[in-house]
């Protein structure tokens, strides 16, 4: 019960700390951007900075600009439709079926051949919100559909792809970016154990004074069963050096675990951008998983996660190698403020 309580405590300290963070974040990317392409840039108040050249100006918000409209939004939130309409087109999405978070009996036919499994909001979510992999028992299964009952009426059961998991952000089309997302770990020092590690980093990130890390980690289904699938707990002390991978989603890893890539295939690259098409949005991020020898997303060699608008800019920012991050909010402010 007091762990509980301080758990609480913590995360009601930490949600305005690394609120407050993303808005510096934000406030960097787009005053960098304005300044490479020579516009000026007006703090309208609320996290609304109005940016002007010659004439033409744009308001933007955070992750939010002009770009998409309230329809395509919308429509990227359902990713069951998405999801439908990637696969008639012949794209490879990963198999998954729908029912009622509090009677998940009517997707054990499917989970039982498809599991391991992944369980996530049918709709509505970003940022990777409740999503629970590692999915293997039906026990598993119950648990998680009735956690997530308890805030959500549907939830979507789909099959594990195996394979790296990267996020792609194309506009009109056009590839700007790619990130390798890796799973969020901690590493061991011989003496604190893992829930310890985790609150070990979870300090580290909303105490930081760089303000570059920006979610932290929830001790959830998602940890409690990839710890419990690699024979491990909370409890475990691992040895000095040793790191221990502690969920499957990626939505809450750190800056460390990302790193700006040039090396996907062309065909991998023209099938995430024709999902963009599908979604019917402009700026867009494509969550897919692929191997390294992945050529496409037509076959049975990785498969396309979600397409997501409003995208989040600073996963490109946020990368381990600083130097070599790249700057999509400079392309997209060009694009806004062209005639």
């Amino acid at each position: 019960m007091r762990s509980t309580l301080r758990q609480r405590a913590f995360f009601r300290d930490a949600v305005p700390r690394l609120e407050e963070a993303r808005r510096i974040t934000y406030r960097r990317i787009w005053t960098d951007a304005a300044g490479r392409v020579g516009a000026g840039l007006v703090d309208l108040g609320d996290d609304f900075l109005l940016i002007h050249k010659n004439g033409r100006e744009t308001v933007v918000r955070q992750n939010r600009v002009t770009l998409n409209d309230a329809v395509g939004m919308e429509l990227s939130r359902d990713k069951v439709l998405v999801n439908r309409l990637l696969s008639e087109a012949g794209l490879r999405v990963p198999r998954r079926t729908e029912v009622d978070a509090s009677d998940p009996a009517l997707a054990l036919p499917f989970f039982s051949e498809a599991k391991p499994c992944v369980v996530k909001p049918a709709s509505g979510t970003a940022g990777g919100g409740g999503v629970t992999g590692g999915v293997q028992t039906d026990d598993d299964l119950w648990r998680v559909c009735m956690d997530l009952s308890r805030w959500i009426d549907k939830v979507v059961v789909e099959e594990t792809v195996a394979g790296t998991e990267y996020r792609l952000t194309f506009l009109d089309g056009e590839l700007l970016d790619a990130v390798e997302r890796r799973p969020p770990s901690v590493v061991g020092d011989g003496i604190s154990t893992v829930g310890e590690l985790v609150q070990l980093e979870n300090r580290r990130r909303i105490d930081s004074s760089q303000h570059d890390e920006l979610r932290v980690l929830r001790i959830d289904f998602d940890m409690m069963l990839t710890l419990k699938h690699a024979g491990l707990s909370l409890q475990t002390v691992p040895g000095p050096g040793r790191r221990i991978q502690v969920k499957t989603a990626v939505s809450e890893n750190a800056r460390a675990e990302n790193s700006t890539v040039s090396n996907l295939s062309a065909g991998l690259i023209r099938d995430a951008a024709r999902a963009t098409r599908l979604a019917h949005v402009r700026l867009a991020g494509v969550d897919l998983v692929a191997s390294e020898t992945s050529d496409s997303l037509q076959g049975d060699d990785g498969a396309i996660l979600e397409v997501n608008s409003p995208t989040g800019l600073h996963y490109h920012y946020l990368v381990a190698d600083a130097e070599a991050a790249t700057p999509i909010a400079v392309p997209i402010l060009e694009r806004l403020l062209e005639p």
